[in-house]
């Protein structure tokens, strides 16, 4: 008796230190942030304060995530000219990607300003300045240089909602009117960086189980990265295909989960929203498992 008694302890201690082990492990792969080179964006000449302006954005929404370490366009100037900076072919040729890979930048975001216009519109009542905006964000590999991702942004605005900040004066002036565009631009970048870099993490342990549905998970992931009580991720399982000799990875949706307390820099319980039994199933067969937030 006493030497069962021995040996569930034993096991238990046992699986208290390979869940610590466990723990430690996902927070040395997990908590490093990801480096992203922000290039300088691409416009006429006679756009530079418009685009630079909306590359600070960029720069700033990347920055309010606290998960990304920027190297921004300023640590370029030893390579060449700010004029050769202005050019998107200046950021594909070897030096600057052997620039990026010698900060360990991990991705290469490159933007240009397609297009711009700032006009006055004059109704019966009032008058106005109405700015239209389109720019790209493209997401460029870090060995190549080639674009593995890209989204146009033309931040919209009503005539309704126009008329209604002219007359609260917030139109007023050219300057007011772009000003108002880069508020609004907010939302369609934040969606690009949820969309292409989203909080990635992983199951730690199963907390609570009813009728075979796992109820309760804690994950790694915490205020290091932004994370939120409320904050939603999908749960896929990872799997690899062969495909014409080719091994080819496959994510599949099995459930989702909303953070529930978040614990620490690095650690949160979260409530199981859908999946449960999937869930509990693949983490009982230690299946791969990541988890990706969601907007």
């Amino acid at each position: 008796m006493i030497f069962r008694a021995l040996l569930n302890l034993n096991h238990t201690i046992m699986k208290r230190i390979l869940l610590l082990s466990f723990v430690i492990f996902s927070q040395i792969a997990l908590s490093q942030k990801t480096s992203i080179a922000l290039l300088p964006f691409e416009s006429q000449s006679s756009l530079s304060p418009q685009a630079n302006a909306i590359y600070d954005q960029v720069k700033e929404a990347f920055v309010a995530t606290n998960r990304f370490d920027i190297v921004d366009r300023s640590n370029y100037s030893k390579i060449n000219s700010e004029k050769e900076l202005q050019k998107t072919e200046a950021f594909m040729n070897s030096d600057v990607i052997a620039q990026d890979n010698s900060k360990g930048a991990q991705q290469l975001v490159a933007g240009k300003l397609i297009s711009y216009s700032n006009r006055l519109m004059q109704t019966e009542k009032s008058a106005y300045y109405k700015c239209n905006v389109s720019f790209s964000l493209d997401v460029l590999d870090v060995e190549t240089g080639q674009v593995i991702h890209s989204k146009t942004i033309t931040p919209k605005d009503s005539f309704m909602g126009s008329v209604l900040k002219s007359s609260m004066g917030g139109n007023s002036s050219p300057e007011a009117a772009f000003g108002n565009t880069l508020v609004r631009m907010q939302k369609y970048i934040d969606e690009f960086i949820q969309d292409y870099f989203p909080v990635e993490t992983q199951i730690i342990d199963i907390q609570e189980v009813k009728k075979d549905e796992a109820k309760n998970v804690l994950v790694n992931v915490g205020t290091q990265t932004g994370t939120k009580k409320k904050d939603e991720f999908i749960v896929y399982e990872i799997t690899f295909l062969e495909v014409g000799g080719k091994k080819t990875k496959r994510e599949v949706e099995i459930g989702k989960f909303r953070i529930d307390v978040v614990e620490g820099a690095e650690i949160s319980s979260a409530k199981v929203t859908k999946g449960g039994e999937a869930i509990l199933e693949k983490f009982k067969s230690n299946a791969k498992l990541i988890c990706k937030s969601t907007l």
